[in-house]
């Protein structure tokens, strides 16, 4: 019989784990990863069987809060312990161990590590097949991640083989799927893309827009954000820029037209016109460039105070006045980005050397030699502070250095 005090610690232990999971699902996370600890430290004295099935539950959600935290090889330990803790209890076909494997899957996956994020797709797929029926989530979840691994291989035919058999599911009730529906058809796209068949690709994202607009209505923010997400894949192709340019700029018609504007909605906003401005600066197209820069840095500081993010507005505005030759303008707006990236309380400041180097071409280019030799002589020290003696950065400019200092001395 178990003691009375230890059946009320038992049951203290519950509603902590009730109160843990309510805390996470309201996205309070340090309440909750303080509850899931106190909960793991107690079920350690009191092994109790009851209490030791909350475990798996446990770590599924610590592993969660470590992901959304970034912190990726802490998730990685909380779902292997889960793993382990679900297979004792319940055998290795179960829904917790497939959840399990798929989760450690995906983060391999992300990390680039793809031959053991197979590995554990392969499980969880095969467990799926055993738990659930074929169009439940966790089958074509998993069947897609298949897919998304042999992609990033270069796998494309298996890449394909995968997409094709989850499209294959969502498209028998496809009024359920519209958003999974939109995700797969750009990820299709992607291994078009891959295989240099546009044509196909742009038919894809057509088609997952599509998707989104049946899903949401053809002017809501979620399609909005989809032609953002398309013109970022497409912006990756070269040849897709000027595609990549009208899909942002109908991301950009959604988000102007709507009246309820926040400061998140606002920042997106910028983004677009900072996308749409180095798109037309990579294509040579200045004039244009520059209207779309300007904009968003408009946009930006009516909103933002996130100075990190300022700095590499200003360091492409530079950029762009540069390659028009306004040497006054760049020269302005690479010191400006110079001063907010040295400003900053930190001493991890990895963009500071190239916007002081940037500042010293154009300084060279429009012979204020004795300002370029200042601008690179602080990019070496930024540079050296960040990377290193061997970083290649340092040998460019001690010859750019040495250089200067020549022509000074045969002057």
């Amino acid at each position: 019989m178990i003691p009375q005090n230890t059946e009320a610690t038992i049951l203290g232990i519950r509603n902590t784990g009730v109160m843990a999971r309510i805390y996470f699902r309201q996205n309070k996370l340090n309440e909750a990863f303080t509850l899931f600890h106190h909960i793991i430290n107690k079920v350690d004295q009191i092994p109790d069987p009851e209490l030791l099935a909350l475990l798996p539950y446990v770590y599924q959600d610590l592993g969660m809060i470590h992901y959304k935290r970034q912190q990726k090889k802490a998730a990685l330990d909380s779902w292997a312990k889960g793993l382990s803790i679900a297979i004792c209890k319940d055998g290795e076909i179960s829904p917790s161990a497939e959840f399990f494997y798929g989760k450690i899957a995906m983060v391999y996956y992300e990390q680039g590590e793809c031959e053991t994020a197979l590995s554990y797709a392969k499980k969880a797929y095969q467990i799926s097949l055993r738990c659930y029926s074929e169009q439940d989530p966790q089958v074509f979840n998993n069947l897609s991640l298949l897919g998304q691994i042999f992609l990033k291989k270069g796998d494309l035919k298996k890449a394909l083989t995968h997409f094709k058999k989850v499209l294959k599911i969502l498209q028998k009730d496809p009024s359920q799927h519209q958003v999974e529906l939109a995700d797969l058809y750009v990820m299709i796209a992607q291994a078009e893309i891959a295989q240099s068949k546009t044509d196909k690709a742009l038919t894809c994202f057509e088609k997952s827009v599509l998707c989104m607009i049946q899903a949401f209505g053809e002017n809501s923010v979620q399609v909005a954000e989809y032609y953002l997400k398309c013109g970022n894949i497409l912006e990756q192709t070269p040849e897709l820029s000027s595609e990549a340019i009208v899909s942002y700029k109908k991301a950009l018609r959604i988000f102007e037209n709507n009246n309820k504007h926040t400061v998140e909605s606002l920042i997106i906003l910028s983004q677009i016109y900072g996308y749409i401005g180095q798109i037309l600066y990579h294509q040579g197209k200045f004039d244009d460039s520059i209207k779309y820069w300007k904009e968003s840095e408009r946009i930006f500081l009516e909103v933002s105070q996130d100075e990190s993010q300022y700095e590499k507005i200003c360091n492409h505005i530079g950029e762009v006045y540069r390659s028009q030759k306004d040497y006054e303008k760049s020269i302005y707006y690479f010191e400006k980005a110079a001063q907010i990236s040295d400003a900053q309380n930190c001493i991890y400041k990895p963009n500071l050397g190239s916007y002081y180097r940037n500042l010293g071409d154009v300084c060279k280019e429009n012979q204020q030699l004795e300002k370029a030799l200042d601008a690179y002589r602080k990019a070496l020290d930024a540079d050296i502070q960040a990377f290193g003696q061997d970083h290649g950065t340092i040998k460019i400019l001690t010859l750019e250095i040495s250089r200067i200092l020549k022509n000074q001395e045969e002057k």
